[in-house]
């Protein structure tokens, strides 16, 4: 009975140091585990593929549709949204993006790069009212890349979210990990809604993403394979 009261207590400690101190929690997906993924994400616009640990959204000309799938994780201040990002040229344009606010049809706040235009941008778009993906309102300028960006390559960014403020950290080398390479946009108020992943009116396609944030938590069946501790490992060499 002792030791029992003793693990209570020990509990209680910890959950009380975690919210005190705002311990920050993890969710990773590699989408090797079709089952799993598709428990967890939900998605709104196009028809998304998993298929070889990759999960993406195939485009065609023609294309009347930004594709968006959503995770059950709302924005959070001090929120970092790090992914493995691709575009398979196939689509209207080349781009892939990662959400950061998604209120709703008509606002979708997203950051990443234009491939086709080889720069970093951070934009919000109208996914179906864009009639074929346009890329809406750049929220800033694009930042030009430092070296072209290619379709079928991987490319890791990484979203850093302080209040209103949103970076975007990528590098144009394939898979590095060095992220030097940045765009920075001042909202007017901090982003709400849902994350995700998406793109405009584009053939994204994603290896793995990486969300941490204090009311980010382990209830979400997914989990880490060897794949993304070995790309992860990488990045925080």
């Amino acid at each position: 009975m002792r030791n029992m009261t003793l693990f209570a207590i020990c509990v209680i400690l910890v959950i009380s140091f975690s919210v005190s101190f705002g311990i920050a929690g993890t969710f990773i997906d590699d989408f090797t585990d079709p089952a799993k993924t598709e428990a967890t994400w939900e998605v709104i616009h196009r028809d998304w593929i998993l298929k070889d640990g990759t999960y993406s959204a195939p485009g065609a000309a023609g294309l009347t549709q930004d594709p968006i799938t959503l995770l059950p994780i709302e924005v959070e201040d001090g929120m970092v949204i790090e992914a493995q990002c691709g575009d398979r040229g196939d689509g209207n344009w080349s781009n892939f993006a990662v959400i950061y606010g998604y209120e709703d049809d008509d606002l979708v706040w997203s950051a990443g790069a234009g491939v086709g235009n080889d720069q970093w941008r951070i934009f919000q778009f109208t996914p179906i009212a864009s009639k074929g993906g346009a890329w809406g309102v750049d929220a800033v300028p694009g930042i030009p890349v430092k070296k072209p960006l290619d379709p079928n390559e991987w490319y890791n960014i990484r979203i850093e979210i302080k209040g209103t403020e949103i970076t975007l950290f990528g590098s144009s080398t394939p898979e590095s990990k060095d992220l030097k390479e940045e765009n920075v946009f001042k909202m007017k108020k901090p982003p709400k809604g849902r994350i995700g992943l998406g793109a405009a009116g584009a053939s994204p396609t994603f290896n793995w993403i990486k969300v941490t944030g204090k009311n980010v938590n382990d209830l979400f069946p997914v989990e880490p394979k060897d794949k993304l501790a070995t790309a992860w490992g990488k990045l925080k060499a």
